[in-house]
């Protein structure tokens, strides 16, 4: 597995750690954006490795898309992986129609990732607000412990009226690789825009085929 590919699959298996239904309870607005991912991992740790012995099926991936959904902001994830020019280029039906196959696609990722990296050791290292005043939102460190060294990766969230919500994530491997996923999938798109000359429809073809 190559490093990049690696680095998406790992950032991948952390961001499932903190997808709870939990986060759209009232209470939740009284938690840091720190207390909630430290809190969740244990469990779904925990579930990653039930999963692993019993094994997965359409119900293990359907569940992760139910979990994901109220914390993780797809649909701004998605504009911005499209980019302004390609998401004004088509239609609510289309626009639609992406936000459907990114988050298809990331929410098979994530499942296979987070069965991948049960067994990892991740802990929560500090959280900070931006330093944007313009900004409310935070960030969130996690340290995890692989056998190459210490990892970093960092959660942007923003909150909204159901709680935080993850808008995008840095990884740092233990030898300074980085990786943005926000940037990479973006990159992504623009490289398959190009393979179909543009036509942002026949892409969005091409992404839902994978």
């Amino acid at each position: 597995m190559n490093r990049v590919r690696y680095a998406i699959n790992l950032c991948a298996c952390l961001l499932v750690f903190i997808a709870t239904s939990t986060w759209a309870e009232s209470e939740q607005a009284e938690v840091t954006p720190g207390e909630v991912i430290g809190s969740v991992t244990t469990s779904l740790l925990t579930l990653a490795k039930e999963t692993k012995a019993e094994g997965s099926d359409e119900a293990y991936f359907s569940e992760l898309r139910k979990l994901l959904e109220p914390v993780i902001d797809f649909e701004s994830i998605a504009k911005k992986v499209m980019g302004k020019k390609s998401w004004l280029a088509v239609d609510e039906q289309e626009q639609q129609r992406f936000v459907d196959t990114f988050t298809d696609s990331l929410v098979s990722t994530y499942g296979k990732a987070m069965l991948s990296f049960a067994d990892l050791d991740v802990q929560v290292a500090k959280t900070w607000p931006s330093n944007n005043p313009k900004s409310k939102g935070h960030f969130v460190q996690q340290d995890v412990k692989l056998e190459s060294g210490l990892a970093h990766i960092v959660y942007s969230m923003q909150p909204s009226d159901s709680g935080w919500k993850v808008s995008n994530v840095v990884i740092r491997d233990a030898k300074g690789y980085k990786l943005n996923m926000g940037k990479t999938f973006y990159s992504q798109f623009q490289h398959a825009l190009s393979e179909n000359e543009n036509n942002v429809s026949a892409t969005i073809d091409a992404w839902a085929k994978g």
